[in-house]
């Protein structure tokens, strides 16, 4: 069968190469299309039409769905296809699938569940008992509970080319995203892995030996060469001891300067020393907030100051860039707190401080939390923005000083004596004024994460921003 994938972004999903792979190898064909969702034009269903696929894909992330079903409507309305979804947002809202214009989504990892329902269609045998895989019949929801989890020594290695045909060049870019692991083991109150990890337990957590991994990324290589890695795992690692495996070989068979995320509690000087060795220049720190409070009462992140600004001061001392990631507008934070994020961003001097405006994503534990207390809608989702820089749909009036200190962060931090009046600032009803504090503090991320010249990172932020406005 001919499977076309369907994004708005131009990026290369780790997901979406995965399961092309995955297709290819059990003899099936796939290809993706980046378009605007917003605006579908004619000859966006002019490129499809020529690619005249069996099943139209797409991944669906919280403030996406909308102009995705959309875009399903008119698919249906002009070809023969079958249109499935899969990603966070099916995986913790299937009632999705109501849409007329939904035929099958997938809940939860789709390399088994998708495969195997190409597999039924392509024969025309019944596709209505297959785990993961959710439809209709005669108007009723056909629950198939959650996919089964592929076995990730088994999966091919991702498809690179995917992004690299039809004068498509995301996959030629100086640096390539890999991912080793797939869970996580904590259990914080803002993320939708604890909803997987009540599922599926700790057999969710796992990960590629040491030796698949460098051999994929090696694969990729082959494919188009790049100059740095990206590994975008939540935790690169989850052991010491893979971490010692893993970063050994990596230094003797690859060799490339690397950015990961971790998490302070896996920080000491072992493992800093490790890191360094093998070529790390850069990592992300999930920070979130500054205050202790909000840390350990509403996120379930417990570590205290002084573990957080060890583990950076360790990094620092080695050499290594660190992006502290925080997020502004957390329920139950105050205005005060919120500026307690920007004071221990202040302390920690870290290379780029990242801050997100917190959005109520389904599966969360805040969300349900939130819903149970009367303060969302069942259906709450259609009002999240598709992403986590535009304006919370928790704050009401009070929106804009969480806004604005969300723009201007980063200047806050580089700039301490300059916090008093900025905090002034941030209570003005202007933020649109801050926005290109905003794009500065991107570009730096970019550059200094991605190892870009600055040409390119102009490039990728400008990119970002005009088709986050499309997704």
């Amino acid at each position: 069968m001919r499977i076309l994938f369907l994004q708005s972004l131009t990026y290369a999903y780790i997901g979406t190469m995965s399961l092309s792979a995955v297709l290819k190898k059990n003899g099936h064909e796939a290809d993706v299309f980046i378009m605007n969702m917003k605006r579908s034009s004619k000859s966006s269903l002019k490129k499809i039409l020529e690619y005249d696929p069996d099943i139209v894909a797409f991944p669906v992330f919280t403030g996406w769905q909308k102009r995705i079903l959309d875009v399903c409507g008119l698919l249906k309305n002009n070809f023969d296809v079958i249109t499935v979804l899969g990603g966070p947002h099916p995986t913790h809202c299937p009632e999705i699938v109501q849409h007329p214009a939904v035929d099958y989504i997938c809940v939860g990892e789709a390399e088994v569940s998708f495969l195997e329902l190409v597999n039924h269609l392509a024969i025309g045998k019944a596709a209505n008992r297959i785990p993961g895989i959710w439809l209709k019949e005669a108007g009723n929801i056909i629950n198939n509970g959650s996919s089964v989890l592929p076995n990730l020594e088994e999966l091919p290695p991702m498809d690179i080319g995917l992004y690299c045909r039809n004068g498509n060049t995301i996959g030629l870019q100086e640096n390539q995203s890999f991912s080793v692991n797939r869970g996580c083991p904590y259990q914080c109150t803002y993320c939708n892995s604890p909803s997987s990890y009540a599922i599926y337990g700790k057999k969710m957590i796992r990960s590629k030996t040491p030796d698949k991994a460098i051999e994929e990324i090696h694969y990729v290589y082959d494919q188009t060469p790049f100059k740095s890695v990206s590994f975008i795992s939540d935790n690169l690692f989850l052991s010491k001891e893979f971490a010692r495996e893993f970063l050994s070989k990596f230094k003797k068979q690859v060799g490339l300067p690397f950015y990961c995320q971790m998490r302070v509690e896996m920080i000491d000087v072992e493992i800093v020393n490790l890191l360094k060795d093998a070529g790390c220049h850069f990592v992300t720190l999930g920070i979130e907030s500054g205050s202790e409070r909000v840390r350990k009462q509403i996120l379930n992140r417990s570590m205290r100051d002084e573990v957080i600004i060890k583990a950076c001061r360790l990094l620092q001392k080695a050499g290594i860039g660190i992006s502290a990631n925080n997020i502004i507008g957390i329920p139950g934070e105050t205005f005060e707190e919120a500026w307690e994020t920007v004071s221990l961003n202040t302390k920690i001097r870290p290379s780029v401080s990242w801050c997100a405006i917190f959005q109520p994503y389904p599966g969360s534990r805040i969300t349900r939390k939130l819903q149970d207390d009367g303060i969302l809608s069942s259906d709450f989702y259609e009002k999240v923005p598709s992403t986590l820089f535009d304006k919370s749909i928790l704050l009401g009036n009070n929106a804009h000083l969480f806004v604005n200190t969300q723009r201007l962060f980063q200047m806050a931090v580089l700039f301490p004596r300059w916090q008093k009046i900025l905090q002034w600032f941030c209570k003005c009803k202007i933020p649109k004024v801050y926005h290109i504090v905003f794009l500065y503090s991107f570009y730096r991320h970019v550059r200094k994460a991605y190892k870009m010249t600055r040409c390119g990172a102009i490039k990728k932020i400008l990119q970002n921003a005009f088709e986050a406005k499309r997704a």
